[in-house]
């Protein structure tokens, strides 16, 4: 996995890595897990899916 560049995400590799222990993929969320259920949802195999709060979040189990 990647480490994060942008200058806002400056956190040392030990806690940067210590995040994804509680996420049941074990890896962090990126821009196309997301962009991915977007599309799923605007294509008509999911035209039953009505009035639903998603969440995607990879399992994440706060400990």
């Amino acid at each position: 996995m990647p480490k994060p560049n942008t200058p806002k995400i400056k956190v040392p590799h030990k806690i940067h890595w210590s995040r994804h222990l509680g996420i049941a993929l074990g890896r962090a969320q990126t821009p196309d897990d997301v962009t991915n259920l977007v599309a799923f949802l605007a294509i008509s195999d999911s035209d039953y899916i009505t009035g639903q709060s998603i969440v995607s979040d990879g399992g994440m189990v706060y400990r």
